[in-house]
């Protein structure tokens, strides 16, 4: 049998000629499926796609058309990466490999159609609308396609219509009618969530804006005239028919926002979320567990940023102690400010440090250490959460008769800074010579040379050249805050104080080193697990250069009866489904394989690692907080920082066993026990609702089904549960999948003691909707009052296995389990 290289060099001949037949066929025959499509899709090849039309076209057209080729493709492991090159693909389109795929595996055709948002093409639409056939089961998704595409063209065609009216003002004007928005809609909703997505809406406006071709930027006023104009404007009783422009298209995109977050999002890019049609309304319902999952991964977020915290703080006591540090400040609260500034500024350097993310590139070669390029601009930001949106925040919780608007509220902070000196406002607007003084005023010996490092780094030159596309936008505030305008940089502060915050650095870090020092953290994570009592292996370049191409593992924990293989991997903080998806399919999944071939490796005879007969575990250590210790083809995903944070906390401490050390990952003890010991108010309190409406395909229908059910729990909340228990039945009559009504329903009879009628609706519930958490509780409540207190228990710890954090198990187990 040939090696592999000989088989590779085979088909590459084959391919210079043009014989692509010859090629693929060699390719699949010859090679294992995730090797035939590793090499086919390597960066200089990509044999499939655009880059390589003719043989791409040739591939999809009739390669994969031969019955073997299909079936051996689309039923492997390999089918949706393939498909993903299929449809980001700009010209390929085969309507006759789409009709097959969707007869043969109709469950795989959806699923990418729906990972992929081919639903926004309006040829590829009409296309899936007229010529796919889908089974009965699965019709309903082309129903949400043609929704999904109707609701984002309009809201998208409003906004077009929308930025036309305001192109012909001046950016000066626009700036601050911007902010006006901005300070209004933050005072009225004060939330992270919100500023988040505030700050999509902002960032998506401007890009568009500033790509407008006949929309021009100058005359732009010196910073006094600007702060003078703005103030003035807010004290105009009657709004500017600019700010009315400006409030309605940001209401738009924030629509759209909220139809792709909401809606289109989840539904593309989680498994866990479906349409289900109950009697004449289309609803999105996503598993509990997953919801659950997306509370959880805040727990972790705000877990690690308290551990770092912490960090920061004894590492500037440590150089307070050895004269490395003197906080400096006028008065007592200066001080103390200025401490919990470097306190917060030491925090990020050790989680950059962890990360091995010591130095900033600006340019390809040459680098910058951390500790002069994050103190400036942590600092300003700092500056400006607490002299402005802290103060803001004071006047708005005093009750007082400034606190009722943001309009209001501004006036008394504006009136209390210039008594001070100090002007208070919402926005940076100013020179790069006046950045650059600040920077010198906060310390007599900044280098000009940092000034111009934080600019290029941290402003964004929006450049009309390139077509705004509005489902890939490319400008992000809180990847940099400052728009630049010629010689002048802007942004809101409401977005700007985001960069006190350390994951904005992890991000920024991680973004600008890419993979050059990832390697690093491998050496730097063993060193920890020796210390700990572990036994590592980290392969040497020889050793690494053997097992190449036959997967790779980056660190290995092994005794005499155990082996964990761990694949380690530095990637972004995602926050969105769409990027928790992107990196699950191109580097989850990736490292899995990678884990699952040097498995292989190990277990044969090779000078490298041997397994031995030892039971295996496997690991993709991920720097990312999201999907943690979720089961990707075998291999757990466990978080790097989760591990580093235990380990370095515990410093003293050493594991009896391997098997110790797994067990306290695998059951994410590390958020269990920070929750029980350190921070009990991070309990999960509720989680969001499982099942949206998105709309009614017959109103007077679904207002009718509705109005029985609300009549049910309001008769309900009055005691009357014969009444009750007859709206519901009605609802039943026309609906009989209705997780809510079942669940409604058995409640009622289990208050009633009618536990057969309450039994059955409850089971009937939880087979719509397995393990929700307030069915299942509801129903463990029914079994113990009714005496099974057997059968309660059994779920009640199954309950708790599987949402440990969340308040209303909490206090249920407490009773059931004691």
């Amino acid at each position: 049998m040939e090696d592999e290289e000989t088989i590779k060099n085979k088909a590459r001949a084959e391919f210079e000629q043009k014989k692509y037949e010859e090629a693929f066929t060699i390719l699949l025959k010859e090679l294992d499926i995730a090797s035939f499509f590793k090499y086919i899709d390597a960066d200089k090849r990509q044999w499939v796609t655009d880059k390589h039309f003719e043989s791409a076209t040739y591939f999809w057209k009739k390669f994969v058309l031969q019955e073997e080729n299909f079936q051996k493709l689309f039923s492997s492991n390999i089918a949706v990466e393939l498909l993903y090159n299929y449809y980001s693909n700009s010209t390929i389109f085969i309507k006759a490999f789409e009709i097959k795929l969707s007869e043969q595996f109709p469950e795989l055709f959806v699923h990418v159609i729906r990972v992929n948002q081919v639903f926004f093409k309006k040829e590829r639409l009409d296309f899936l609308l007229e010529e796919i056939q889908l089974p009965e089961n699965l019709e309903l998704h082309q129903d949400v396609w043609e929704l999904f595409y109707q609701k984002e063209i309009e809201l998208w065609q409003e906004i077009e219509s929308s930025i036309e009216a305001i192109v012909n003002y001046s950016l000066e004007n626009i700036l601050q009618s911007v902010v006006a928005y901005i300070e209004k809609k933050s005072y009225e909703f004060d939330s992270r969530a919100y500023n988040i997505q505030l700050g999509s809406v902002y960032s998506f406006f401007m890009e568009l804006l500033l790509k407008q071709d006949h929309f021009n930027i100058s005359n732009l006023s010196e910073s006094e005239d600007f702060f003078k104009s703005f103030v003035e404007g807010i004290h105009n009783e009657e709004e500017s028919n600019l700010n009315k422009l400006i409030s309605n298209i940001f209401d738009l995109i924030y629509s759209r926002t909220l139809l792709l977050s909401n809606f289109i999002d989840p539904y593309s890019f989680e498994s866990d979320t479906s349409p289900e049609l109950i009697y004449e309304t289309l609803y999105f319902v996503t598993k509990p567990q997953a919801s659950y999952r997306w509370k959880l991964d805040g727990i972790r977020y705000d877990s690690v940023d308290l551990f770092y915290r912490k960090r920061g703080s004894d590492f500037l006591e440590e150089k307070i102690k050895n004269n490395q540090y003197s906080p400096i400040g006028i008065t007592k609260e200066h001080l103390e400010l200025n401490k919990t500034l470097q306190e917060k500024i030491e925090s990020v350097f050790a989680a950059l440090h962890d990360l091995e993310l010591n130095e900033y590139y600006y340019t390809k070669n040459e680098t910058i250490s951390v500790s002069e390029i994050v103190p400036p601009i942590f600092a300003f930001a700092y500056n400006r959460l607490l002299r402005y949106k802290y103060d803001l925040d004071e006047v708005r919780n005093s009750n007082s008769h400034f606190s009722k608007s943001w309009k209001m509220a501004f006036a008394w902070l504006n009136l209390q800074s210039t008594r001070q000196g100090v002007a208070q406002m919402p926005f940076i607007y100013m020179t790069l010579k006046e950045y650059e003084d600040l920077n010198k005023k906060a310390s007599s010996d900044f280098d000009r040379r940092i000034t111009e490092i934080l600019i290029e780094s941290f402003s964004e030159v929006i450049n009309k050249k390139e077509t705004f596309d509005r489902f890939d936008t490319q400008y992000d505030v809180f990847a940099k805050p400052f728009l630049r305008f010629k010689d002048r940089i802007f942004c809101s502060v409401q977005f700007f104080t985001s960069f006190s915050y350390m994951y904005v650095y992890v991000n920024a870090l991680i973004n600008n080193n890419g993979r050059k020092t990832a390697k690093k953290i491998e050496p730097y994570l063993g060193k920890l697990l020796k210390v700990h009592g572990l036994h590592v292996f980290i392969p040497n370049k020889a050793e690494e250069k053997k097992m190449k191409g036959n997967g790779d593992a980056d660190v290995v924990l092994y005794n005499d009866h155990h082996v964990l293989l761990m694949q380690l991997k530095r990637t972004y903080l995602r926050l969105n489904p769409k990027d928790v998806y992107n990196e699950y399919l191109k580097t989850d999944r990736g490292g899995a394989k990678q884990l699952n071939e040097i498995e292989k490796f190990f277990n044969s005879k090779n000078d490298v690692f041997e397994i031995k007969n030892r039971k295996v575990t496997k690991w993709i250590v991920s720097s990312s907080l999201e999907n943690v210790n979720r089961v990707i083809e075998g291999c757990l995903k466990v978080n790097y920082m989760d591990i580093v944070c235990f380990l370095l906390n515990n410093e003293g401490m050493t594991f009896k066993t391997l098997e110790d050390f797994i067990g306290f990952y695998s059951e994410d003890f590390m958020i269990k026990t920070y929750v029980e010991t350190v921070n009990e108010s991070f309990v999960i309190q509720e989680i969001d609702k499982c099942r949206i409406p998105f709309i009614d395909f017959n109103v007077d229908k679904a207002n009718k089904y509705r109005d029985f059910f609300n009549k049910g729990m309001d008769l309900n909340r009055k005691k009357k549960n014969k009444q009750s228990i007859e709206a519901f039945k009605k609802c039943l009559y026309y609906e009989n999948g209705d997780v809510e009504v079942h669940g409604a329903i058995a409640n009622v009879y289990a208050d009633i003691k009618d536990y057969k009628n309450a039994f059955y609706h409850f089971e009937k519930a939880l087979e719509l909707l397995p393990s929700d958490p307030f069915i299942t509780r509801n129903y463990i409540g029914a079994l113990a009052e009714s005496g099974n207190f057997t059968k309660a228990k059994e779920l009640m710890k199954i309950l708790v296995e599987k949402y440990p954090l969340l308040k209303d198990v909490q206090e249920m187990a407490k009773h059931i389990l004691r």
